[in-house]
């Protein structure tokens, strides 16, 4: 099997670009050659190199927001079956994914397979989202974490 000459990545024969880095193969070319290589378009990797984590970085902060904003509005309205703070959580996390969504929109990726994790399990949608966009998990470690936090200042 071939390899690609800037990464070193195995690719099969029959594939024209390097599906780990996007850079196009010439036939017969491995990672011996010293070719210049071009970049393949459309090919979306580029998109994913611009891909703005910010809506999903605020998605990781849900947890310290949503108690903030649920302590400012239990001194307003004074609720205390915790309804509503519950659904100031779904709120957030609702707005801030669908926010996500659009930026990988933007950038033609499609997350439509695995977005209903992010509303059922928001760490776990975090983690899918790292996977496939090839990112760290620094965000959706940062949601655990602060998580974990939310239940204890609100267990004091």
């Amino acid at each position: 099997m071939p390899f690609c000459s800037k990464c070193g990545t195995e690719v099969p024969e029959n594939v024209n670009f390097c599906q780990k880095c996007g850079n196009s193969l010439q036939s017969g070319q491995n990672s011996s050659q010293t070719s210049e290589v071009t970049p393949v378009a459309n090919t979306g990797v580029e998109n994913l190199q611009e891909l703005s984590d910010k809506w999903v970085w605020t998605l990781a902060c849900v947890p310290i927001l949503g108690m903030i904003l649920e302590s400012i509005f239990l001194n307003v309205i004074g609720d205390s079956t915790g309804y509503a703070g519950t659904a100031i959580f779904v709120i957030l996390n609702i707005i801030f994914i669908t926010l996500d969504m659009k930026e990988l929109n933007n950038k033609n990726f499609n997350p439509d397979g695995w977005l209903w994790l992010g509303v059922l399990l928001v760490p776990v949608y975090l983690f899918v989202r790292a996977s496939k966009t090839n990112k760290k998990y620094g965000y959706a470690i940062t949601w655990c974490v602060l998580f974990v936090l939310s239940l204890f200042f609100q267990s004091a």
